[in-house]
């Protein structure tokens, strides 16, 4: 479980031999820190505590291979590793324990190769619920389920398809983007005319 419970330390964690009374307030603040605790995750409803905007791909993917392509794959690319590697704080619990090591696209092969590897760490990241410690709750995105990518057309098909699920992915938070401003999600959404 994510952020462990807490437990009351030892006579020999603590150090010194600590008296019963004081044992027992620990005791009692621990227990109801754990119950706070409890309380939270249950009523929690989201992947992330917050929507991941700086992560956010916005506007149509290229629908051909070429350099637009190239530089779509390769943004979602860096905006994934850095969602990826978000931990303690507003995203996840811990960072992941996926990351896109494909090379950059340069051509169609290599383009391939980049969108079907963001294919598979996506969904590994998608199943990477509480039990892993990673998101406050399971992922409530579905799956990629577009094919891999092995000719132009395919790639095409699914760079739309994870384009859609990423982003329902960045929004599935708990507290949502109420104290994000506006103009940091448009300062950082890379949009191809």
């Amino acid at each position: 479980m994510p952020n462990p419970a807490l437990v009351v330390p030892t006579d020999l964690e603590w150090g010194f031999a600590v008296p019963d009374m004081m044992k027992n307030v620990f005791r009692n603040l621990v227990e109801t820190v754990n119950d706070l605790r409890a309380q939270f995750i249950a009523a929690s409803s989201g992947a992330h505590y917050v929507t991941d905007v700086w992560a956010n791909k916005s506007g149509s993917p290229p629908v051909a291979d070429g350099a637009a392509m190239w530089a779509w794959l390769n943004d979602v690319k860096d905006k994934m590793n850095g969602h990826l590697s978000k931990s303690g704080g507003l995203v996840h619990y811990k960072s992941s324990n996926t990351g896109v090591t494909a090379a950059d696209a340069t051509d169609l092969a290599t383009s391939i190769t980049l969108a079907n590897e963001l294919k598979a760490d996506i969904n590994t990241h998608f199943t990477e619920g509480l039990a892993s410690t990673v998101h406050l709750a399971t992922p409530a995105t579905a799956a990629v389920a577009a094919a891999n990518a092995s000719d132009e057309a395919t790639l095409v098909t699914l760079v739309a398809e994870i384009q859609t699920k990423w982003n329902a992915h960045l929004v599935d938070a708990f507290l949502g983007v109420g104290a994000l401003s506006q103009s940091s999600v448009d300062a950082t959404n890379v949009t191809f005319a």
